[in-house]
């Protein structure tokens, strides 16, 4: 492991929660504020983007951009 980098191995369930309990599709900074408030610390949004990003290569969660660009991560919810 690199010196100074930031592991948090309780992150991936708690960006999995975040993105189950919202309606809509959120952006990085959404996750990231939303995380930050449920864990009273402040987690790096490098950090985050880098946990999402292996999310989304191991098909966790979609990612979705729009044509400005910007990033939409959500979880495909399964029909009952």
């Amino acid at each position: 492991m690199s010196r100074g980098r930031s592991v948090y191995p309780d992150l991936e369930p708690l960006i999995l929660d975040v993105l189950n309990e919202s309606p809509v599709p959120l952006k990085i900074l959404s996750i990231n504020f939303i995380i930050n408030e449920k864990t009273k610390k402040i987690i790096s949004l490098n950090t985050l983007k880098a946990h999402i990003e292996d999310l989304v290569r191991r098909k966790k969660i979609v990612k979705k951009i729009d044509k400005d660009n910007n990033e939409y991560y959500w979880i495909k919810k399964r029909a009952k």
